[in-house]
């Protein structure tokens, strides 16, 4: 069966094929050029509608190949006998062979050109020397025959070289059209063109994507016809439009469908005729609202970083007067529990500066292999310590017999595992039980902490791990977010499952060391 994109060439000769004839053989009867006797080019002319006819049917049965080579034999035995019945010997319907030897070698390329030669080579024969009476000497007709089957090798050698250079050129053009398609199509920055009168002619994906907008909202409309929500960007190409300049970096700010604000980053191109008149402009832009957020976060974390060192230092001095005065005045008791609750304070807050200073500017860790038995025992002494810990709260450790080992830094580890501890522990708010233990899946080794606590809300999943976010309020948040950046620093990933009224259970999950 033909498929429909490669219909063309078949097509194409089964329309041409009656067409042809009936302007030769009709044009001869209506002429009087068979001296009355009209039966032989009136029953060739008929049997070459119903071959048509055939080749119709045979498009739904056989494929495109099969039914070309049925046709080009076919139509050689046709020209025969439009040879035969034609008249004398040098009557030119023989120069029909060269019409089916073209097409041929262009649709079958050289090879098929080179047999429907042979073929054509040997019916001329026959018909010169068997079937037609001719007045002629046989060494006459031995050159006709010999002239004529040079040419129509000549002829099918030739148009079968040019088939297979046009089929090449057509495949390379195809396949540059495709990937230049592919590369329009998957380039992350928005691309729109359009035309001289400001109609969009190609809008890609991605720029769907930014302006959310459909592709019947875009192709072939007037860019003013865009919606009023990106109605900045639409008066930086109208103002193109009436004065063309060098490409140049600009800025806008367009909403989305929800009402949210996108800073988007374009560039427009210009091109002109002779006469300075704008043949068509194109747009490349791409939404920058991450990048200015990301910017103006990193920004902040570097002032942040600087006032906590500011902070610091006279911090570390407070503390440091402290202790000098508790050691060499002697003071009363009531003087001597504010000094304390001075220091303890003091602590909590530098405590509170590292974390910080640690989010803003990550150290990078010192690798060892370990065993997870050691820092998960010293954050369950750790966390008896917390003033949220109370005895009413159980702690329950599972490691399995058979240590798990892997590349860590210790110290950040402990982190971790001290950072969810207390989380769990709040939760809790002073009674339940806390689960650590060890897991594995493949070549991955985690340590799981399940509380009993009041769970996470499920809308509020996706921001706990995000800087500066505290469900209870109790907290500056800085603690799950720490958490989160020295695992990953590790390779690693935290997993989360939680239910409200039930508890939460975080997963720590870690490369396992070979």
């Amino acid at each position: 069966m033909i498929k429909e994109e490669s219909r063309s060439p078949v097509v194409w000769l089964l329309i041409a094929r009656p067409i042809i004839l009936s302007v030769l053989l009709g044009g001869e009867m209506m002429l009087g050029r068979s001296q009355g006797v009209l039966q032989a080019p009136f029953f060739i002319l008929l049997a070459s509608y119903g071959l048509t006819a055939l080749y119709f049917l045979l498009t739904r049965l056989i494929a495109e190949h099969r039914l070309m080579w049925v046709q080009v034999v076919g139509d050689v035995a046709l020209v025969s006998a439009i040879t035969r019945v034609g008249g004398p010997s040098d009557a030119p319907y023989y120069l029909l062979y060269f019409l089916v030897i073209i097409y041929a070698a262009l649709f079958l390329f050289t090879r098929g050109g080179l047999i429907v030669a042979s073929l054509a080579s040997f019916f001329y024969f026959l018909i010169l020397f068997v079937g037609t009476p001719t007045e002629h000497d046989l060494s006459y007709l031995a050159y006709r025959v010999y002239f004529h089957t040079l040419f129509f090798f000549l002829v099918g050698a030739i148009s079968g070289f040019l088939g297979e250079r046009l089929k090449r050129y057509g495949t390379e053009f195809s396949e540059i059209g495709l990937t230049t398609e592919e590369i329009l199509e998957n380039i992350l920055a928005g691309m729109i063109s359009l035309n001289g009168n400001g109609r969009i002619t190609y809008c890609n994906r991605r720029a769907e994507e930014i302006l959310e907008l459909s592709a019947d909202e875009t192709r072939g409309k007037r860019f003013e016809e865009l919606p009023d929500r990106i109605q900045q960007l639409k008066d930086e190409i109208a103002a193109h439009f009436r004065k063309p300049a060098i490409a140049k970096r600009k800025e806008v700010e367009i909403h989305a469908k929800d009402g949210s604000k996108k800073q988007i980053g374009f560039t427009m191109n210009s091109f002109l005729y002779s006469t300075r008149k704008v043949k068509g402009v194109t747009v490349n832009f791409q939404d920058v609202t991450e990048t200015k957020y990301t910017e103006r976060l990193a920004l902040l974390g570097e002032l942040s970083a600087s006032l906590a060192h500011e902070i610091r230092n006279p911090l570390g001095s407070i503390r440091g007067a402290t202790e000098v005065l508790g050691e060499t005045l002697r003071v009363e008791k009531d003087t001597k529990r504010l000094m304390d609750l001075i220091l303890r304070e003091s602590d909590r807050v530098n405590r509170k500066i590292e974390e910080f200073l640690f989010l803003a500017k990550p150290r990078e860790p010192v690798l060892r292999k370990m065993t997870l038995r050691r820092p998960i025992n010293q954050v369950i002494s750790l966390v008896k310590y917390h003033p949220g810990y109370s005895r009413r709260i159980r702690i329950r450790k599972s490691v399995g017999k058979k240590a798990a080992f892997v590349e860590a830094d210790e110290e950040l580890l402990i982190q971790v595992f001290h950072n969810i501890s207390i989380n769990a522990i709040n939760a809790m708010e002073g009674r339940g039980e806390l689960r650590i233990s060890v897991v594995h899946d493949d070549d991955m080794v985690g340590v799981s902490f399940e509380d009993t606590g009041k769970g996470i809300e499920p809308d509020e999943l996706d921001s706990i791990f995000k800087p500066f976010y505290s469900g209870d309020g109790k907290g500056i948040g800085l603690g799950l977010a720490i958490a989160e950046e020295i695992v990953k620093q590790h390779q690693g990933r935290i997993e989360v499952l939680s239910q409200v009224g039930k508890g939460s259970k975080f997963i720590v999950w870690l490369p396992e060391a070979k």
